[in-house]
């Protein structure tokens, strides 16, 4: 799950940067919830994927199945 809820994070709000970004978030996670992280990452990229997924904290069933070469492609 990302960490874009950590303060020092805050001070990327007021920039939006423009490249491609994945992001997974557990929709379990007991660690970082999905919500803020979402909203946040809307507000910073621009061309952003969300994927809430049916997983816990660490993505323990979706990391092993995700499709490395398709998401490191660049576009």
């Amino acid at each position: 799950a990302p960490a874009l809820d950590l303060p020092d994070f805050d001070r990327c709000l007021s920039n939006s940067i423009d490249v491609p970004a994945e992001l997974f978030h557990g929709r379990g996670d007991d660690v970082v919830a999905p919500a803020p992280v979402r909203e946040k990452a809307g507000k910073v990229f621009r061309n952003l994927r969300y994927h809430l997924v049916d997983d816990d904290h660490p993505l323990t069933e979706t990391f092993p199945l995700m499709d490395w070469d398709k998401l490191l492609e660049i576009r």
